[in-house]
């Protein structure tokens, strides 16, 4: 995996965690793609990544995959992660907890699979209004994350 310092320091602490989430996974794909003695899990992620790989889609194989097994969990770790290794910062963002971030977070999660034209399957597919609502959560909290690891 190789990662750039220098655009890291310029997103925010909670942005370098979903950046760094997304990478393992394409790190994980590889390894269940490329393992001689796959388990279980790998086979039903071989079965998703192969559908994706035998259509012609402008998005890679491995993001098609990730949007529609990952989602959730990097949706789940953004949020633990803001919550309890950054309260402050969600505490300020959330106006202590009065703003609900779901939309937020689901956006968040999204990110590396929605930009530079190559949509993803299952973004194109959402239901009107639901890629706004999120782009919108997106660009209202976005610049309110902190940029830095301390929070004290």
């Amino acid at each position: 995996i190789e990662f750039s310092s220098s655009m890291a320091n310029n997103r925010s602490v909670l942005e370098v965690a979903r950046t760094l989430m997304h990478e393992l996974i394409h790190a994980d794909m590889y390894r269940a793609l490329n393992t001689t003695m796959p388990s279980g899990q790998d086979l039903d992620f071989r079965d998703t990544y192969n559908a994706y790989n035998s259509q012609v889609f402008r998005a890679s194989a491995q993001h098609n995959t990730m949007a529609d097994l990952y989602l959730g969990q990097m949706y789940n770790a953004l949020r633990a992660i803001h919550q309890k290794l950054l309260p402050q910062d969600y505490n300020y963002v959330s106006q202590n907890g009065t703003i609900n971030l779901r939309y937020f977070y689901q956006a968040l999660a999204w990110q590396g699979l929605t930009n530079e034209g190559v949509e993803t399957e299952r973004w194109n597919s959402m239901p009107a209004g639901t890629q706004e609502t999120l782009l919108e959560a997106l660009s209202e909290h976005r610049e309110a994350l902190t940029k830095t690891c301390r929070d004290n």
